[in-house]
């Protein structure tokens, strides 16, 4: 877990947000329930701004595993 210690004010806990990680789109597949045989659907969500992208290299992306979470959730990427 990572700890935001700036945000905090002086009395306060600081607030603690879950490390992010990095999914293939296989994975994104199976929390969202979708059966796809090739990366299409995951990169067209990407492209539309609903989860968010990481570019690897110039052959690999994953995906944020918060950004499907929160897509999930129905709330939009940022």
């Amino acid at each position: 877990m990572k700890t935001n210690s700036s945000a905090a004010l002086p009395g306060e806990t600081p607030a603690v947000y879950p490390a992010d990680e990095a999914i293939g789109f296989r994975e994104v597949y199976a929390l969202l329930g979708l059966k796809c045989k090739t990366g299409h659907t995951a990169l067209n969500f990407a492209r539309a701004g609903k989860i968010r992208a990481i570019r690897i290299n110039a052959r690999t992306i994953r995906y944020s595993k918060n950004s499907v979470l929160a897509l999930i959730a129905g709330k939009q990427a940022t």
